[in-house]
């Protein structure tokens, strides 16, 4: 989901979000703030962590950039490393933790208090990650509400790739 005009530096700076079972994200080009000089690092190495197998590490990794994201005042930052924090708990066998976090995620998104562009990539990893828990009254709940999110959205690309996949098996 890409949101037309959405040109805050973490839409910039994105390339892959962290997901279970797809790709992550690496944070660059975020310019010269102390967030660019703090974030990149402990996200960079939460994805390594997590893709080396080292889920309890990479959740502590990203539970510090929701930390550095909370101090910047930045719910872009937060939400994205809460998703990371709830995915590394699930794989740890945290699954209530993991879920929580994932529901916290969520929350921010529903509340517009993330940009278009995230929040459009947390409901996509969140309702996979749902779908994978075989948790379907979860992920038909954020199903339903992406649906309304995307319907109030004008400049919306429209959803593709397994986002369409789960929406279309969900609704």
């Amino acid at each position: 989901v890409w949101h037309n005009g959405d040109n805050n530096f973490m839409h910039a700076a994105i390339g892959v979000i962290p997901d279970a079972h797809a790709g992550i994200v690496v944070l660059t080009n975020l310019g010269g703030s102390s967030l660019a000089e703090a974030l990149p690092p402990v996200l960079g190495d939460a994805v390594q962590l997590m893709f080396m197998g080292d889920a309890e590490q990479a959740c502590a990794a990203y539970s510090r950039a929701a930390d550095i994201g909370a101090r910047f005042g930045d719910p872009d930052v937060v939400t994205l490393a809460r998703l990371g924090e709830g995915q590394t708990a699930i794989m740890l066998g945290r699954i209530a933790d993991g879920v929580t976090l994932l529901d916290e995620a969520m929350v921010a998104v529903t509340a517009d208090e993330t940009s278009p562009t995230m929040t459009g990539l947390v409901y996509c990893a969140v309702i996979e990650g749902c779908h994978a828990l075989l948790d379907l009254g979860r992920a038909r709940e954020w199903t339903e509400a992406l649906a309304r999110w995307c319907d109030a959205q004008p400049d919306l690309v429209a959803v593709r790739g397994i986002c369409l996949v789960h929406r279309v098996a969900l609704l």
